[in-house]
């Protein structure tokens, strides 16, 4: 499961080592997560419910907290918490499973981004733009807004400052 996933090769000896993935690699990681949450995210602003939106302004709230206090770990709990929330709310069957393949390593690089200087605060402010739009059930708008704030970690974790990708979709 680990080599076909990924994360691990087999050398001609039999020995097996880990993979890294490469920028390009990483690259296609968050596009492609960006592109899935992003049609997660357009689904749950049509179908979730007051109490799965309330939750995730309690989950924010935690967030905030979690940045004040300087707890990283948490923050990153509640971070999971608050994508899975919007990925059950939105009810997609074949884009849960595909999310879960990559689980794995779309957790070996949110881990990393959240540490970044910066980044915290920007990604408490991208999850309130999310609900705000949840909120309304405007899809386009929310779907934009979990692209753009998935975009924007890879922008942060690549070092890029620029975007040659469409959000607008």
């Amino acid at each position: 499961l680990l080599e076909r996933e990924g994360f691990v090769k087999r050398l001609p000896s039999g020995e097996v080592e880990v993979v890294g993935l490469g920028l390009d690699e990483i690259e296609e990681v968050y596009a492609i997560r960006a592109c899935m949450e992003g049609l997660t995210t357009r689904y749950a602003a049509l179908r979730a419910t007051p109490e799965e939106i309330a939750r995730l302004r309690e989950i924010l709230a935690d967030m905030r907290r979690a940045v004040r206090r300087g707890k990283r770990a948490e923050l990153d709990a509640d971070g999971a918490e608050f994508h899975g929330l919007i990925h059950r709310a939105s009810h997609l069957t074949f884009a849960l499973q595909q999310l879960a393949t990559m689980r794995d390593h779309i957790d070996r690089y949110r881990a990393q981004t959240i540490a970044l200087p910066g980044r915290q605060d920007a990604v408490i402010e991208e999850h309130a733009e999310v609900v705000k739009w949840l909120e309304q059930r405007d899809g386009d708008r929310a779907e934009d807004a979990m692209r753009k704030h998935i975009w924007n970690a890879w922008l942060t974790i690549s070092g890029t400052s620029g975007s040659g990708h469409d959000t607008e979709n």
